[in-house]
């Protein structure tokens, strides 16, 4: 994974830039041995430098180099996901946006019974590469650009990875709103649970989650929402066995051969 003309200096710097742990799903040097990949590759240019360089463990090198997160297959999931919420409404794919000058758009979609501002979303998305210090400029001139010719929606930058915080510190400084496959977890966790589209069952299993693990996460979450007192004793009973029936149903599973 790392190439010969990185010196052990620059090694160093890299691990140390992200704390141990794979830029993409989060695991620790401890767990898995990491290695240093170029984000733009070598064949096409790109240079070992600092900004150019991510550490990553073996199974997320191998869908970098092989793109197996291509940006068609996020923007799907992602409409599929938006589909079967009923915070969104009228979403649409490659929708062009603009009066004088036209743009095209990734995802369009409207919000329902919002108290923001904002009606309307763009979401923009982008491959595993863009969360990288080398893109990164690049992905804000764009939804800058896209901010001025309709600035009546809100947009947001979506990719299938974690978002370093140096990088959403960039992203924080410019105003522009993420979706990472953290936030993508939590905001569409009963969503993901009912879809069957293979590619979110790759992203989720990039990060080392199920869909049970998934599912108790969320109920977890909105177990801890809950007031106390009687008035919510029963929501709080409900979740508790739904909690326990998927710890259940976890622990039982038979694996697959």
């Amino acid at each position: 994974m790392e190439r010969r003309n990185i010196n052990n200096k620059l090694k160093r710097m890299i691990f140390s830039k992200y704390s141990g742990r794979c830029a993409i799903c989060g695991i620790s040097n401890e767990d898995v041995g990491l290695g240093i990949s170029h984000i733009y590759p070598k064949s096409f240019g790109g240079e070992s430098t600092e900004e150019n360089l991510v550490l990553v463990c073996p199974n997320c090198h191998f869908k970098l180099d092989r793109a197996i997160f291509h940006e068609r297959e996020f923007i799907t999931a992602l409409v599929d996901l938006l589909k079967n919420s009923h915070k969104y409404k009228n979403i649409e794919t490659n929708k062009q946006l603009g009066n004088q000058i036209k743009i095209e758009v990734d995802i369009y979609a409207e919000l329902t019974g919002t108290c923001e501002d904002k009606k309307e979303i763009i979401v923009e998305c982008k491959s595993l590469r863009a969360i990288s210090e080398f893109y990164i400029d690049k992905v804000i001139d764009e939804i800058e650009t896209i901010n001025s010719i309709y600035p009546s929606a809100k947009i947001i930058f979506a990719t299938p990875s974690r978002i370093p915080e140096k990088i959403k510190e960039i992203l924080v400084r410019h105003d522009i709103f993420a979706w990472d496959i953290d936030y993508i977890l939590n905001e569409f966790g009963d969503e993901i649970g009912k879809s069957n589209n293979p590619y979110l069952n790759l992203l989720i299993g990039s990060v080392g989650q199920g869909k049970s693990n998934l599912k108790i996460r969320h109920l977890s979450d909105r177990l801890k929402k809950c007031s106390p007192g009687r008035k919510e004793w029963s929501i709080y009973q409900k979740l508790i066995g739904e909690i326990l029936a998927e710890n259940l149903l976890s622990s039982t599973a038979i694996p697959y051969a």
